[in-house]
């Protein structure tokens, strides 16, 4: 939300992009409709989609009868996820903000 802020000039360009990424990230991560109906070529980029991490999380422990530390691939993809987004939004900010004086 905090990259989307600083790509964005509009709470409305914001709305957009946001819904459009979640739906993207959702389709390909098997949110919408479970990845082993899709063809390969689509499950290998899903995987890559932060949603497919979280929805194998929780699939971990409520379906696999696992435990937290069975989830600790996700929880690590899903963290450097995030910390490269912070990264991101943080050097975007640094560049706006320079540019603007």
């Amino acid at each position: 939300a905090l990259l989307v802020a600083q790509i964005t000039s509009t709470i409305e360009q914001a709305t957009i992009v946001s819904g459009v990424f979640n739906i993207i990230m959702a389709a390909l991560g098997g949110v919408m409709v479970p990845s082993f109906l899709m063809p390969e070529t689509m499950q290998q980029i899903g995987s890559f989609s932060p949603m497919a991490w979280g929805l194998n999380g929780f699939f971990d422990i409520l379906l696999r009868n696992g435990t937290v530390t069975d989830t600790l691939p996700e929880v690590g993809a899903l963290l450097g996820f995030a910390a490269l987004m912070l990264c991101l939004t943080v050097w975007r900010y640094r560049r706006r903000a320079a540019e603007h004086g």
